[in-house]
């Protein structure tokens, strides 16, 4: 039985997130969805998936987002059953001033022109996500684009596993034995976001130096994706955005 096809909204960032959805052979499609922003239909589910990020408080106070989780609800009941999940993208909680408040004066004018000059409540982000749960629909916070596509490949594949609630399921158990004898695997794990150990320790025995590595990535990153087993388009992206190098 074909494993079913996750459809892309064609008014996301479909090509950052395909290139993971591919990674991790998620089968998707890109088009455009009537509710959601991710969708697909497992056994006698609809699942559905909504993400926001700096448009969070400009889709709150007007009412859009309201909108859209109503009537991805009513799609889940008119099929009979399903999840709706929201990916809150960006932000972090531990921010000066409040959950998330800087995040949002940076992304734009909207919470600032609410929050100083129309009497906005900055306890609204927090309230909104207590309104969420209570109505059943499950909120994931997420650091950036990259890290929506990992908590979507997670979604995913939950589902087809009929939602395992076990926490630990099927996570690795990890020996960081780098963290604590090999400082310079370390020091190129340290640089080099969502590097694996035994990628790194590949590279290091490669080039020798963390200097050589660096050198390898910009004079010819896609060489590197190639001679180097688990690296990936992604894995060499990330190092490519810490260096300011244009992506492949």
């Amino acid at each position: 039985m074909a494993a079913p096809v996750l459809v892309i909204d064609d008014r996301e960032p479909y090509e950052k997130i395909g290139d993971v959805l591919q990674e991790e052979d998620v089968p998707f499609e890109v088009d455009r969805l009537d509710v959601g922003d991710f969708a697909w239909t497992v056994n006698t589910e609809l699942i559905l998936v909504s993400r926001k990020g700096s448009d969070f408080m400009s889709s709150l106070y007007s009412n859009h987002m309201q909108d859209e989780f109503t009537r991805c609800i009513q799609a889940i009941k008119d099929y009979g059953d399903g999840k709706l999940f929201f990916l809150d993208e960006g932000v972090w909680a531990p921010a000066i001033g409040g959950p998330g408040i800087n995040y949002y004066k940076r992304a734009g004018d909207e919470w600032w022109r609410r929050s100083y000059k129309q009497g906005g409540n900055k306890k609204v982000r927090t309230g909104s996500f207590v309104s969420m749960a209570t109505a059943g629909i499950l909120t994931i916070p997420t650091a950036d684009i990259y890290e929506t596509s990992l908590a979507l490949t997670a979604i995913y594949k939950k589902s087809l596993l009929g939602w395992p609630t076990k926490i630990a399921a099927g996570l690795p158990k990890v020996d960081l034995k780098w963290s604590m004898s090999n400082s310079m695997t370390f020091r190129l794990c340290a640089l080099w976001p969502h590097l694996r150990e035994e990628v790194a320790e590949s590279l290091l025995s490669t080039h020798g130096t963390i200097g050589n590595v660096v050198d390898a990535v910009r004079s010819n990153p896609k060489e590197l994706v190639k001679e180097t087993n688990g690296l990936g388009k992604t894995g060499i992206n990330n190092i490519l955005r810490v260096l300011g190098v244009e992506e492949i």
